[in-house]
């Protein structure tokens, strides 16, 4: 899929929004002087001030944006893998549920931002930033889980929770941690493997796609254990 580049905003607003995605791209970090933000805006720090009184507002404002522009492309994207299976009269294909699933992630605009807040999230929830992933992430996440389980029916509901949720985690940090492909560089002994953004989306395809290989799962069920949220 190829990934247009963003236009920038005239409202103020939006072009805070925009400014704060663009440096913590830049930076690869969010806890970045609100200032600065601004400046990269053009507007002054009072009128930033006027539209998020705090740091976390715009953050959390910033959670909802990407999050909402992932959902509505991941939702399309896997739409159509399910109108293809449909017209063809077959479940839809493994690899292709993942392939819609990891979009928003391989989309070099949005996919860091969207997986460094989301981590943020998850390390540091709040009831409003809980809020937005709920709203935004967990019906979609629901629709894969109908989706993995036409295209797994050996797995149990369960399990493809579980397997959804480390999907999840999988695609998050090959999104955000660059340091990946060097650490499989030094791994390999007399080799120069392939270091490319090509070439982490492949494994990462493959590897997801194993998780929900067709083989059985023979493992006994834990006892009492809890099924963990999904959301993509």
């Amino acid at each position: 899929m190829r990934f247009s580049p963003r236009p920038v905003p005239d409202a103020p607003r939006d072009r805070i929004l925009h400014a704060a995605q663009r440096i913590f791209e830049q930076q690869g970090r969010v806890d970045v002087p609100l200032t600065e933000i601004a400046e990269r805006a053009g507007v002054a720090p009072s009128e930033l001030d006027w539209h998020f009184a705090a740091k976390e507002d715009l953050i959390n404002e910033l959670l909802r944006v990407v999050t909402r522009r992932a959902a509505r492309v991941t939702r399309e994207a896997l739409k159509r893998v399910e109108r293809e299976a449909d017209a063809a009269g077959r479940p839809p294909a493994l690899r292709a549920i993942v392939e819609a699933f990891c979009v928003p992630y391989f989309d070099p605009k949005n996919g860091p931002t969207l997986a460094r807040l989301i981590l943020r999230h998850q390390r540091r929830p709040t009831p409003w930033s809980a809020s937005v992933v709920s709203d935004e992430l967990d019906e979609l996440a629901q629709a894969f889980l109908r989706a993995l389980g036409k295209a797994a029916p050996h797995l149990s509901a369960d399990v493809l929770r579980w397997r959804l949720y480390f999907m999840v985690s999988s695609a998050l940090l090959a999104t955000v941690e660059p340091i990946l492909p060097s650490r499989v560089s030094r791994l390999a002994t007399g080799e120069t493997p392939q270091e490319d953004a090509a070439r982490t989306r492949a494994e990462l395809l493959d590897y997801l796609v194993a998780a929900f290989g067709p083989e059985p799962d023979a493992r006994p069920p834990a006892s009492q254990s809890a099924s963990p949220p999904a959301s993509p």
